[in-house]
């Protein structure tokens, strides 16, 4: 009898799912259980935090389910119950929040709080709510009861300190500073400033946004060394920031580290596509990489290198008037280096730099930078072909029958 009842309890709740579901609508199996039982993120959202700005991008897929979320605490709220509307009334405390990832020293941001988090006021979450300082980082773990006025009223079950607040109100008003004077091209000030904000222990978002800005105004102040450092810092702390990775590939080149400054580059464009200007400094690197080549194939280094250091200045006078395509003929030792291989590889290399330079003016027609470059290569590309290239042979007039008599 025991086994019979079970069977047909199992056929019950196995028809009810075949027979019950498909006449639900599309809302109601989206939400609560049902949404628990089909969805393939469960074990995502179960396991690991969500940020803020997904919740509240489509609060209505999260309807009833428990999710953990990382967090800046703000403040507790007073006033904010409607009870008529959503299950939250006096019994519960009521406070804001920011994503823990949060651009804080940007002011709309620090606006933009979200102050839709209960927890109720006997619960063990309360008390580790009155423990908070403004800007602790923490975890919420609850989840969305109600939506109201299209927001999602969220009852906490469980907060958790993950790290206590380094950011203070003094330090944003000098990071608000810093934006102000980079805004206005106050350069010099800014990294002045600069330099005393990162005395701070600072987390490793807003440490790596800092160090980014320093080395954009060491950019501009065309300190080209010291602004690689910046962005170097700056990738350390940010990894995957595509703005860190084109200041330190544009730093790099200024420096003549073309190589290195591709990679950083290219590296850029893997986290964002179609930047105009990362096109056209990869094709200005390409081509001063080429040039670089060319350079180093009109220079004798087994001569250099069995040079005595008191022939020193005759070494010198030697390349520069013997070896030095920029001031002389090519040399026959030069054109014999530059095999067909070699010739075609230059070749390929400049037009790899052209295609980069067509790429940032298919993105951006009127960027003068990458007009600019892309003639300059075209120029040199023409200079080494009329210099290199294989010579074509005048064709010999036919003889004529008086000439064979």
């Amino acid at each position: 009898m025991k086994t019979t009842k079970i069977v047909l309890s199992a056929l019950t709740v196995g028809l009810t799912l075949v027979f019950v579901l498909p006449a639900l609508g599309a809302d109601e199996i989206d939400r609560g259980f049902f949404k628990w039982l089909y969805s393939k993120e469960t074990e995502r959202i179960y396991k690991n935090p969500i940020s803020l700005e997904k919740l509240r991008k489509d609060p209505k897929s999260f309807l009833s389910l428990h999710v953990t979320l990382s967090l800046r605490f703000h403040r507790i709220e007073h006033g904010l119950t409607v009870p008529e509307f959503t299950p939250f009334d006096d019994s519960y405390l009521n406070f804001s929040v920011w994503d823990s990832k949060a651009a804080l020293w940007e002011e709309e941001v620090v606006r933009d709080d979200f102050p839709f988090m209960f927890v109720p006021k006997d619960s063990p979450a309360a008390q580790d709510l009155v423990r908070l300082r403004e800007f602790d980082v923490i975890e919420v773990y609850g989840r969305v009861e109600s939506l109201f006025e299209d927001k999602p009223w969220f009852q906490v079950t469980d907060i958790w300190l993950r790290k206590k607040s380094e950011l203070t109100t003094t330090l944003f008003s000098h990071i608000r500073l810093v934006e102000d004077m980079f805004a206005k091209g106050m350069y010099e000030l800014t990294v002045g400033e600069l330099n005393r904000i990162l005395n701070y222990e600072l987390s490793d978002d807003l440490g790596g946004m800092l160090f980014k800005r320093k080395g954009e105004s060491l950019l501009a102040l065309e300190k080209y060394s010291e602004a690689a450092v910046a962005f170097e810092k700056s990738n350390r702390l940010r990894p995957d920031d595509a703005l860190v990775y084109r200041g330190w590939g544009r730093a790099l080149a200024g420096v003549g580290k073309y190589d290195q400054s591709l990679w950083a580059l290219e590296k850029s464009l893997v986290y964002r596509a179609k930047q105009p200007d990362v096109y056209a400094w990869k094709g200005y690197c390409r081509g001063k990489m080429t040039d670089q080549r060319i350079q180093d194939l009109s220079v004798d280094k087994d001569y250099l290198a069995e040079t005595r250091p008191e022939d020193i200045r005759r070494r010198e006078k030697k390349v520069r008037e013997e070896y030095d395509p920029g001031r002389l003929e090519v040399t026959r030792r030069m054109r014999s280096r530059i095999t067909r291989k070699v010739y075609e590889d230059i070749l390929a290399s400049y037009d790899l730099a052209i295609l980069d330079c067509r790429k940032a003016l298919f993105v951006l027609p009127s960027d003068a930078f990458a007009s600019e470059t892309l003639e300059n290569i075209r120029s040199r590309r023409r200079e080494f072909i009329k210099k290199y290239g294989p010579k074509k042979e005048t064709p010999k007039p036919a003889k004529s029958a008086s000439d064979s008599d």
